[in-house]
């Protein structure tokens, strides 16, 4: 019998899709030309797989991998879908398959409902030689696909949205996602040398969530936390400023979940002078704050994946890839938020894929190669540690990478360009 997910648990994917999903129609990427999609330019995604430039053999048989994304609903990631899409027409036209073998998609996408999830979760058991589930966020997907797959193909994610995710038998997921808020007041405390925090966000069961997170960790560190809190859409910040100490902290932390609430705090915090530097998620990196404001504000940004933009110092080759790639095949989707964990996760499963062998490959094999797996992920954590002995043992990283904007389009690492867990 499938268990229902619980409510808490769906509210907490909703406001989770809003925070790392930084939506645009231009991709919300440096104005800067992407790169071509030439073998020059693919050097970091070959050299990350382990192959020669050249397509698939279609004669050879297909790789079957199953693909698992919420959308449609109320919350809803098409860019997570887009990101995975363009790393699997990469990897059959540029990357050489697996091990020349081409990759065949079964896939299915849920909006709402448990039952689409549970849907979802039987077209992959059933589905004939499915070796690896990719996902998203599986939304109402995410309990029956643990249930029904535990003692068969592993899943391999970018998002855990729950900590149910966090526990589940012979699932991956490369990123702690929500539940990864130490790590960021890690890098208050410890690069920023923060010893007052202001957290200012809207209030939903996310923030909420994040907030004992975050007021633990930096107690333990020495720091204090002082909370603004606010009405999702509010116009008049100035009581949450003011509440959260912003004008005393030595660090504010920003867990917006809109574009347009990204812009209502820059121009509060604008307007009270606020001096101290400004921690926000990737959902600010946006088209529409850059239009409101007349650029992105000259904060440090928080992330999962190096940052996916053009001008960026230092510069990536899996960077330059990754956006190649994007603007070849999606270019009408953002690079930011799951698209580029998505992306790199389907990298990550071929790199592991070609290791192991067409010979030997099958879902066992895939799973043993997860599970022992120290990364890095293609364009994200450069080390993975699924621990079985652990708390959270789905879980192989919960390191992000900070960017400090520096106007027009210019980025460049924070924290010398450490991963900071």
């Amino acid at each position: 019998m499938i268990k229902r997910p619980r409510i808490a648990a769906l509210a907490a994917i909703a406001a989770l899709a809003a925070t790392l999903a930084a939506c645009g129609s231009d991709g919300g990427s440096s104005s800067a030309a992407a790169p071509a999609l030439t073998d020059a330019n693919l050097s970091g995604a070959l050299a990350y797989v382990g192959a020669k430039a050249g397509p698939a053999d279609n004669s050879l048989s297909p790789i079957s991998i199953g693909w698992v994304n919420q959308e449609g609903g109320a919350t809803s990631l098409p860019e997570a879908t887009s990101g995975f899409n363009a790393a699997v027409k990469l990897v059959n036209e540029h990357l050489g398959g697996v091990n020349g073998h081409p990759l065949e998609v079964v896939s299915c996408t849920v909006a709402s409902t448990e039952e689409q999830g549970l849907t979802c979760a039987q077209k992959m058991r059933n589905t004939e030689g499915i070796s690896i589930v990719l996902t998203g966020s599986a939304g109402p997907a995410g309990a029956p696909l643990h249930q029904l797959l535990a003692d068969s193909v592993p899943i391999l994610g970018g998002v855990p949205a729950s900590a149910e995710d966090t526990t589940a038998k012979n699932a991956f997921y490369t990123t702690a996602g929500p539940l990864g808020q130490p790590a960021i007041v890690n890098y208050l405390t410890g690069d920023i040398k923060a010893k007052k925090i202001a957290f200012i966000a809207p209030d939903n069961p996310y923030n909420t969530s994040a907030y004992g997170q975050i007021k633990s960790a930096a107690e333990k560190a020495g720091a204090t936390v002082t909370a603004g809190i606010y009405q999702p859409g509010s116009a008049d910040l100035s009581s949450a400023v003011l509440a959260s100490q912003a004008l005393k902290a030595d660090a504010i932390l920003l867990e917006e979940n809109s574009t347009s609430g990204c812009a209502t705090v820059a121009q509060a915090l604008q307007q009270y002078g606020v001096k101290a530097p400004v921690v926000s998620l990737s959902g600010c990196i946006d088209p529409s704050v850059k239009a409101a404001l007349g650029d992105l504000p000259k904060w440090t940004y928080a992330l999962t994946t190096l940052m996916p933009a053009a001008n960026v110092d230092p510069p990536s080759d899996e960077t330059k890839a990754y956006l190649a790639a994007m603007s070849a095949y999606e270019p009408k989707s953002t690079v930011f938020g799951t698209a580029a964990t998505t992306f790199g996760n389907l990298l990550f499963a071929v790199k592991s894929m070609n290791k192991i062998g067409a010979a030997g490959l099958d879902a066992k094999s895939i799973s043993q190669a997860l599970a022992t797996s120290q990364g890095p992920v293609f364009m994200a954590a450069p080390t993975l540690k699924f621990d079985a002995a652990s708390a959270a043992p789905a879980v192989g990283s919960s390191a992000w990478v900070f960017y400090d904007y520096k106007g027009q389009d210019e980025w460049t690492a924070a924290a010398g360009g450490k991963w900071v867990s």
